[in-house]
């Protein structure tokens, strides 16, 4: 299983807005900015911190492209979060064994 810091992006996707917005990339090979910025109705500042929280918890990496930038799912933090939380029942308890 990939390394991944679960209580970062726990804090990414707690916001409301940020969950829409990796739910939207989620569904895209590639979105612009503009795109979310439209689909969320929120402004371009709001959009760009919200992508730079997903971007630091690792969710979403997003690329230059001339004037675009274009942003994507990282599938792989996404099964590894999705993994770490299937764990959550198997992991033994103070005073089992």
């Amino acid at each position: 299983m990939r390394e991944i810091n679960v209580q970062l992006i726990e804090a990414a996707l707690a916001d409301p807005a940020r969950y829409r917005a990796l739910d939207l990339i989620c569904g895209c090979e590639t979105i612009t900015s503009q795109a979310l910025c439209e689909k969320l109705g929120l402004t371009a500042a709001t959009i760009s911190h919200h992508l730079r929280q997903l971007r630091l918890a690792l969710l979403i990496e997003s690329i230059k492209d001339g004037r675009w930038r274009l942003h994507k799912v990282r599938r792989e933090t996404l099964d590894a979060y999705v993994e770490a939380l299937s764990a959550l029942g198997s992991l033994e308890r103070p005073g089992e064994g």
